[in-house]
C-alpha cells in the first residue's frame, strides 16, 4: 500500500473476493430468490406409510412435518402398527374417498407400491399387470396431487427402465451391464 493512501480493514466474515482483489463487503440477509419461510409447518402426505422406506424417513419426518399417513395395510410387516395410518388401497377407492387426503398438503411423498403376488418372470403378460399397478397408481398420485393443488411430489418408484436385465445377473448369465446393452 502506498504512504498516505487511507487503509480499510476488513474482518473475514465480512469480505467477499479473491487476494490480490479489492474486497467488497459480504451481502447480507438471505437472497430474494429464495422462498419465505413458511410461518407453519408443513403438511405432508406420504403412501406407503409402513413400508420399509417409510419405516426409516418417519422419524425425522414427524419432527419437521404434519404427517398424512396412508398405506393398504395399518402395520408394518413384522407387526409394528403405526398410528394414525389411513388404512385404504389405492387400487380399489374412488378419487372422490382419496382426494380429501391429498387437499391441505403442501407435498406428497409417494412410497406406495404393489408388491406381485407370485414369482414374476420379465415378459410375460402377468408381470406388465403387476407392474402396471404400480404406474397407475403413480398416475393417480399425480393427478390428485395436481387436482388439489399440491406444489410438490416427491417419488421413490419401482417404476424403472433397466428391469429387464435384473433377472439375467441373478440366473449368472450376465455379469455387467453397459451403455452399449439395450433392453
Amino acid at each position: 500500500m502506498s504512504a498516505g493512501a487511507p487503509s480499510t480493514t476488513f474482518s473475514s466474515a465480512q469480505v467477499i473476493g479473491t487476494p490480490g482483489q479489492q474486497p467488497r463487503p459480504a451481502p447480507t440477509g438471505a437472497s430474494t430468490r429464495l422462498p419465505d419461510a413458511p410461518t407453519r409447518r408443513l403438511r405432508v402426505l406420504l403412501t406407503g406409510a409402513t413400508g420399509y422406506i417409510a419405516s426409516q424417513l418417519l422419524p425425522t419426518l414427524q419432527t419437521r412435518y404434519d404427517m398424512v399417513l396412508t398405506d393398504a395395510r395399518g402395520a408394518r410387516r413384522d407387526g409394528t402398527s403405526i398410528p394414525g395410518v389411513h388404512v385404504l388401497d389405492f387400487q380399489s377407492v374412488s378419487d372422490d374417498a382419496l382426494r380429501p387426503l391429498f387437499a391441505g398438503c403442501d407435498a406428497v411423498i409417494h412410497l406406495g407400491y404393489h408388491k406381485p403376488t407370485g414369482p414374476v418372470t420379465v415378459g410375460t403378460r402377468l408381470a406388465y399387470e403387476d407392474e402396471r399397478v404400480n404406474v397407475d397408481m403413480a398416475e393417480r398420485v399425480y393427478r390428485l396431487s395436481h387436482e388439489v393443488g399440491v406444489n410438490r411430489v416427491v417419488m421413490a418408484s419401482s417404476n424403472h427402465a433397466a428391469d429387464w436385465y435384473e433377472p439375467l445377473i441373478h440366473a449368472r448369465t450376465l455379469d455387467q451391464v453397459t451403455p452399449g446393452d439395450l433392453p
